[in-house]
């Protein structure tokens, strides 16, 4: 935390975790200092390691379905998406909250689960196409699973999610609405 305060105090920007630009370690590049995703904790290197493998091969991930269908469930867990998630690092992904990953309405699926089946689903199309004699198309029917509306976290409850995952505040510090006092 002392070294965010230094990188504050010198007007260099801190990229919260993003899985579309972050790296395994943490990187500066033109006055930009990106948050480690190997630093996020339940988040292991070989993980980091096979995302970005992933990413710097394909491109950037589009959204959670297509990280799910890219990435090996036996190296990227439900407890890896969840960290990545709650950190931030699925934040590029656009409308989608923190909290619409890991909640659910009653008896649902979360978010990162209905991912995970989507993507085993996927992966089992093309294994079937592959080997049917009659597989005439060549696309892969199976719709993208709804996504709820769930009520966001607080700005108060995101920071101590942070500040659990990540060690430190990036999306704010909870005495900042204090500031003007000091």
């Amino acid at each position: 935390s002392e070294f965010y305060e230094e990188l504050k105090r010198l007007k260099i920007k801190v990229q919260s975790p993003c899985i579309n630009k972050c790296f395994a370690e943490f990187i500066p590049k033109e006055n930009i200092f990106y948050y480690a995703l190997g630093a996020i904790k339940n988040v292991g290197f070989e993980s980091v390691s096979k995302i970005i493998e992933e990413r710097e091969k394909n491109g950037n991930f589009k959204d959670i379905f297509d990280f799910a269908i890219r990435t090996n469930s036996r190296t990227v867990n439900k407890k890896t998406y969840e960290a990545l998630s709650q950190a931030g690092a699925f934040d590029c992904f656009g409308k989608i909250h923190r909290k619409q990953y890991i909640d659910s309405n009653d008896g649902e699926f979360s978010l990162i689960e209905k991912a995970i089946q989507y993507a085993g689903k996927v992966q089992k199309e093309k294994e079937t196409k592959q080997t049917s004699l009659f597989g005439d198309k060549n696309g892969i029917d199976i719709p993208i699973p709804e996504i709820i509306e769930i009520e966001p976290y607080s700005k108060i409850e995101k920071q101590k999610i942070e500040k659990e995952i990540l060690g430190l505040y990036v999306s704010g510090h909870p005495l900042d609405k204090y500031n003007h006092i000091f």
